[in-house]
């Protein structure tokens, strides 16, 4: 989904930004979200300090050695019952208040752990695609997933 999220994003030459309303499967729905908005720089990586997050607490404490932490509480996101719109707006809310105070200390690298929780991983990317919008170069999200036995870096978001 992330992936897919980011192809979207990527801005078109001749094409206009288009935010497109978002309905999960429960019915509910979360703010829209921002397509053929972003340039993404093709580059190598920038040198600036890393923080790895994993993006739910307790979900695999098994990569407890691997990150620096979690980026939301999982008590707090995966929450029974709750419509999932609430859920990606508490985790958007979250993400934005996060990403701001990265971005105060000094441009940041993020490597995210995924995880498959639907409103949790677009609550974070509309974000980060926000930060990204309003500030440039601030901050890049590379995305980790589980593959076999270790972990696959997907493509950077990173504007400049």
């Amino acid at each position: 989904m992330t992936e897919t999220l980011r192809q979207y994003a990527q801005s078109v030459p001749g094409a206009d930004r288009v935010d497109i309303a978002v309905e999960y499967g429960d019915g509910s729905t979360a703010a829209s979200l921002p397509l053929r908005a972003l340039a993404f720089s093709q580059g190598p990586l920038p040198d600036w300090p890393v923080l790895k997050f994993t993006l739910l607490s307790v979900r695999h404490v098994e990569m407890d050695h691997l990150v620096d932490g979690a980026w939301f509480r999982n008590l707090r996101i995966s929450r029974k019952g709750t419509p999932h719109g609430l859920i990606d707006a508490d985790a958007f809310a979250i993400s934005s208040a996060q990403l701001a105070r990265i971005r105060a200390r000094c441009p940041t690298i993020i490597e995210m752990y995924q995880t498959g929780f639907q409103p949790a991983v677009m609550g974070f990317y509309r974000a980060v695609i926000h930060a990204l919008l309003d500030h440039p170069g601030s901050v890049c999200v590379v995305p980790k997933y589980f593959v076999g036995e270790g972990f696959d870096k997907g493509a950077a978001w990173l504007t400049t």
